[in-house]
């Protein structure tokens, strides 16, 4: 399945499109949109830049390598993409929200799951984000809704 209009709206805003390489909430060097790893394995730089044309293909790149279950409908695809491009793979792998998914969970159940990811490892500790929050819950909606609630969840 290939991604829709709404996971690249979610995508531009919540992650922006910046191409000078910036450090983000934890410290990681990143450009475009949200990249910190280029599409031949290195890591985003200091003083790296980029075009809107490149912070596009590292986008697509990178979302290319996102496995997701086949069963999933468009909207609720979206959803896990921009899920799994924000958190990574391997935490995806790992998730109660994909056992949720595979079992049939209510929606109760997958909005929990995807609201548990709202922290990240900010100077050591593991800290809440009201902006992860944000994108968890406009994730989830769009699961079950099959619609973008960015206006939503201020």
């Amino acid at each position: 399945m290939k991604p829709s209009q709404n996971f690249f709206d979610l995508v531009k805003a919540f992650e922006g499109c910046k191409l000078q390489a910036y450090q983000d909430i934890a410290g990681i060097w990143t450009i475009g949109y949200g990249t910190v790893t280029y599409p031949d394995g290195r890591a985003v730089a200091e003083g790296d830049t980029c075009t809107e044309e490149q912070a596009a293909d590292y986008l697509t790149a990178h979302i290319a390598g996102i496995q997701l279950p086949a069963s999933l409908t468009q909207q609720q695809f979206d959803a896990c993409l921009d899920f799994c491009y924000n958190v990574g793979q391997g935490a995806w792998n790992s998730s109660s929200l994909k056992i949720d998914i595979a079992n049939n969970g209510d929606d109760d159940s997958i909005t929990a799951d995807f609201c548990k990811w709202d922290k990240a490892h900010i100077n050591g500790s593991l800290v809440e984000v009201p902006g992860l929050l944000r994108r968890r819950k406009c994730e989830s909606y769009l699961y079950i809704n099959g619609l973008n609630a960015l206006n939503f969840f201020e």
